[in-house]
């Protein structure tokens, strides 16, 4: 299925995430899990340095932690 202008793919596949995440850099993209009950996170692996920003980003909006805790990234 192909949506927002041909930018976004939608596929159905019994591949381990980290083969299908792989493809997506390959090709220059990025790829998201919306497999219920995966072990990983949905989003796509951040390099450390932008989860650094992600996390402070976080601290100053949500310094108690309470909006969505683990919802995109563990420990996030």
């Amino acid at each position: 299925l192909i949506d927002w202008g041909g930018a976004q793919r939608w596929l159905k596949t019994d591949a381990p995430a980290a083969t299908v995440r792989a493809a997506a850099a390959a090709a220059g993209g990025h790829a998201c899990c919306f497999t219920p009950g995966a072990a990983e996170s949905p989003l796509h692996p951040l390099p450390e340095v932008l989860m650094r920003y992600h996390r402070r980003l976080k601290e100053q909006l949500d310094p108690q932690g309470i909006f969505n805790p683990g919802r995109m990234y563990d420990g996030l």
